[in-house]
């Protein structure tokens, strides 16, 4: 390029930086971007290219259009443009430029781009190369799955818990092919899915589900071999019906107008093209299938069907997911329970049609879960019950006696049936009983038909199901295919007929029972609910210690009083640990979205990873786990991108081919540890004392460690990386780690060896309601010292003192000199204790910095529920909190780096009185350092 003209790479690195720091509103940042766009396209580069042209001027009018009010000026749409600016990068680098994808993008920020400029036709534009969605009509949209909202909820949390399962399980499967058992368990997760979403009438998702539950089918039974082909078109049907589910939420949670039609006849064809490119003749050892005709013709079969159909399709299938019909049993009871209660108030409103729905949708709900569970008899009477009330909401039929006595009866009924599932669960397939639901399916066609039920005959009853029927004269259940159905259990029922038990069985399809399973009870509790009941936990330990500490119970010498005082302080200490493990989740779900990460970032990068993953199974306060998401990403980003080097520079440093990410979890010391370890190069020190004596934030002559060094990486805005790409390298990761972690009240630990790796910890505590910390006394108030930070306690001596030029008051301990920092210069507090040989000193440890906490006194060790300050108190430097302690009196919760931030600003105490602390004259100057 001529002359002093910026090159495109360069226009295009200025703007990827200035696109980070530009916020809503801030038309001076957007005029920047707005004249390094107009360089872009004055550039001869970028006139020679067209696709980069024209996404430029495509950046350029959204930006025009946000200066004048025409689109949203949200950190959504600047997100958006961030994203166009390295589709910009990657075109300047050569690529061709997915034209489908530059579409979409501009689209969702509200520009419209003809999708011919990029040779496209619109449908394809629309789809945006993935089959994602059209614009719709609001009146067209389907809203059947709105109509029950506890249903929904739970599709939701089920499908997004199955949809994470089956990708971590799809990438252990590319570990090895042919393990069977992760093979069933990503079909019984993709026909849940297909089952809950048809029953909750999510057609499209439904049908996705279920094209792919097909493809694994196949391969479950050795028709098709899980290639690369069948993963990776199984990953993409992941991926579509992640969105299809998360627009579901959205849908949910903030309305119709958020709705997307999803497209999915793209992935179903895809499917059934690997299918037919895949499937072959079954073995010729295995036995022909039965032809339909053969099945209906054949007599002897019959009775086994009745046999052994459990109200659950074939014995097998019923039993290969038993956590699952143990949360529909869980579910059934409470549904039941519910309709026996609006029943009951229906009959002082038979009119009253909200009660009419609250009765119609648990019998929707139950047919719907029983259905895809294959519980054919229970799906059946349900089905069947929920015709005859969706008749009456309708108003084809007046609500009457003899409905509301069907129905009743119905419930009584289903509850046995599902109380059976419940006894086979606990104690095997010997508790199974047959239940004859003809007669009440009989009743409620003929109030369907407006018949009544005068002179009827009376009912079953439920405890005692009735005899099966004749041979000739077979339950009203479903048809089940014969072949699978004649295997029988290792612990078959005792056989009600002598003609059933002489019907043998082929040894070939014999199977053992499956293992007997308690069902544990369950309820489903609103998070609210439960953040209050821990709240008032905490409250009632700090009004028990209150009580405890009264000077008036303290000057009692009372052994039953102090015994009972002993008693109800371990019910309470029992009752809040109790409390807080409500709110603990396995990290197990946070930790397998990891694995996806890995896969696409090592594929992206041309790189071999593996990632190993250690304590899983390890809990974590729920809270937390959001929170802890985004750390997680940054850093696996940067171990994928930095720290694991491509195979051959491997290999050239004697390495194996394929680098290792470690990613583990465990307890340590009170605290959760998150440990991420790769086994790359390792930090760059020198590179990173380099780039910060550039940036002014040290010297060439200053004497930092290279630990210091090395967290210089988390400062915002601190990066190394020679170019910028899409994974990383904008120096904005490490400053959200830091300030992530420094948000739930953690700590970061970095550790590099040059030409081994990188180790990263995270150190966080067990729950963010409760803090364990040493309580120490300056004057007469009260903090409260993390004992994560605490390294060790000590009276100084005077030998040990001494001051350092530009650092102050420092005590030698273990042969290191540690600045010191007085609590009550900080503070302002009054009538504390100056002279160092009298006081306490508590070594902590910060982010590598070590300082020795000048106090008057060390008053305990305790676990203390945290407040927050709020207020004109909240942005005080070197607090993060408060507590109330026993005696009634407010104790302030010290946060560290903003203490030792506080104390480097406020300079060096004078003797004996200094003050004008935080709350008070921070300026002081001619402050005199002390010699020893």
């Amino acid at each position: 390029m001529a002359g002093e003209q910026m090159s495109v790479s360069q226009l295009l690195d200025d703007l990827a930086i200035k696109i980070l720091v530009v916020e809503p509103g801030d038309l001076s940042a957007v005029g920047d971007l707005l004249e390094v766009a107009e360089q872009l396209l004055d550039n001869a580069d970028v006139k020679g290219t067209a696709v980069l042209e024209k996404i430029v001027t495509a950046f350029k009018k959204v930006l025009e259009a946000s200066i004048m009010g025409e689109l949203s000026d949200s950190p959504e749409n600047y997100d958006r443009l961030g994203q166009s600016v390295s589709m910009m990068q990657e075109v300047s680098r050569g690529a061709a430029g997915d034209g489908q994808a530059v579409c979409k993008l501009f689209k969702e920020i509200g520009y419209e781009i003809d999708p011919a400029e990029f040779g496209l036709e619109v449908s394809d534009a629309q789809d945006g190369g993935d089959g994602s969605w059209d614009d719709v009509d609001p009146d067209e949209i389907d809203t059947r799955f709105l109509a029950d909202p506890e249903l929904l909820t739970a599709f939701i949390e089920e499908a997004v818990e199955h949809l994470d399962s089956v990708e971590s399980s799809i990438l252990e499967l590319e570990k090895s092919p042919g393990d069977s058992e992760v093979i069933n368990s990503i079909f019984r997760s993709f026909h849940t899915v297909k089952g809950i979403a048809s029953c909750t009438d999510l057609d499209r998702i439904s049908n996705l589900a279920h094209a792919t539950e097909n493809l694994l089918e196949e391969v479950r039974n050795n028709r098709m071999v899980m290639d690369q082909a069948a993963t990776d078109v199984v990953l993409a049907v992941c991926d579509r019906l992640e969105r299809m589910v998360e627009n579901v939420q959205e849908v949910f949670e903030k309305g119709l107008d958020c709705y997307k039609s999803y497209q999915v006849d793209d992935l179903v064809a895809r499917v059934e093209t690997v299918m037919a490119g895949q499937v072959t003749a079954p073995p010729t050892d295995e036995p022909p299938p039965v032809p339909e005709v053969a099945q209906a013709e054949a007599p002897a079969p019959a009775p086994v069907q009745a046999k052994v159909d459990l109200g659950s399709g074939d014995l097998p299938d019923f039993m290969q997911d038993a956590d699952l019909v143990a949360g529909f049993i869980a579910e059934a009871f409470e549904h039941l329970e519910a309709i026996e209660v609006n029943v009951l108030d229906l009959e002082q409103a038979p009119d009253d049609m909200e009660i009419i729905n609250n009765i119609f949708r648990p019998f929707h709900t139950v047919k719907g879960v029983s259905g895809f569970l294959n519980l054919t008899t229970i799906n059946k009477l349900a089905h069947s019950t929920e015709n005859l009330l969706d008749d009456v909401r309708n108003n084809k039929l007046t609500m009457s006696a003899d409905i509301i006595d069907v129905v009743l009866g119905v419930g009584d009924y289903l509850r046995s049936m599902v109380q059976n599932l419940s006894d086979m669960l606990e104690h095997g397939p010997g508790a199974h009983k047959e239940f004859d639901i003809s007669d009440w399916v009989r009743k409620v066609e003929l109030l369907q038909a407006g018949g009544s039920l005068d002179g009827d005959a009376p009912s079953p009853s439920p405890e005692e199901p009735p005899p099966l029927a004749p041979a000739e004269s077979p339950p009203v259940t479903e048809a089940v295919p014969v072949a699978p159905v004649v295997e029988p259990s290792v612990d078959p029922p005792p056989q009600p007929a002598p003609a059933k038990a002489a019907v043998p069985s082929p040894p070939t399809a014999k199977r053992a029972a499956p293992p007997k399973q308690k069902i544990g009870a369950s309820i489903k509790v609103d998070v609210e609910k439960l953040d209050g009941l821990v709240n008032a936990v905490g409250e009632l330990v700090i009004m028990q210690a209150m009580v405890q500490q009264n000077p008036l119970i303290t000057a009692m010498s009372d052994p039953k009083l102090n015994k009972d005082f002993g008693q109800l302080s371990r019910i309470t200490t029992e009752l809040q640990k109790t409390a807080m493990s409500m709110r603990m989740v396995p990290i197990r779900q946070t930790f397998q979205k990891m694995t996806r990460l890995v896969r696409d970032l090592s594929k992206k990068s041309g790189k071999l990873v593996d990632l190993v993953m250690e304590g899983e199974e390890t809990e974590i306060d729920r809270n937390m786990v959001d929170s802890i998401y985004d750390p997680l990403v940054h850093m696996m980003r940067n171990s994928v991108d930095h720290g694991v080097q491509k195979a051959a520079e491997r290999e050239a440093v004697g390495k194996p081919g394929k680098g290792t990410v470690k990613l583990a979890a465990y307890h340590k010391g009170g605290n959760i540890i998150i440990e991420i370890h790769d086994d790359g190069q390792g930090l760059n020190t020198e590179k990173i004392r380099s780039k910060a004596i550039e940036r002014g934030l040290m010297t060439a002559t200053d004497n930092i460690s290279d630990h210091e060094v090395n967290n210089l990486i988390f400062l915002p805005g601190f990066s190394t990386a020679d170019q910028i790409t899409d994974v990383s390298g904008r120096g904005v990761g490490m400053d959200v780690v830091k300030k992530g972690v420094d948000k739930l009240r953690g700590k970061c630990e970095l550790i590099s060896t040059p030409g081994e790796g990188t180790q990263f910890l995270m150190r966080l505590p067990l729950t963010l309601a409760i803090i364990d910390g040493i309580i120490v006394r300056v004057g007469q108030e009260r903090y409260i010292i993390p004992t994560i930070a605490i390294q060790e306690s000590m009276r100084p001596r005077a030998e040990h003192y001494n001051t350092v030029q530009g650092q102050g008051e420092t005590l030698m301990v273990r042969d290191s000199l540690i600045p010191i920092i007085r609590l009550y210069h900080v503070f302002d507090v009054e009538n504390s204790c100056t002279d160092i040989t009298s006081g306490i000193v508590v070594v902590i440890e910060n982010e590598g910095r070590h300082r020795a906490l000048l106090v008057d006194e060390l008053l305990g060790k305790q676990e203390v529920v945290i407040k927050s300050l709020g207020g004109y108190l909240k942005d005080i430097k070197g607090l993060a909190g408060g507590t109330i302690l026993g005696d009634g009196r407010v104790g302030l919760i010290l946060d560290l780096a903003g203490l030792i931030g506080a104390s480097e600003a406020m300079g060096h105490p004078q003797l004996g009185h200094a003050r004008g602390g935080v709350a008070g004259d921070a300026g002081m100057e001619g402050k005199e350092e002390v010699e020893a």
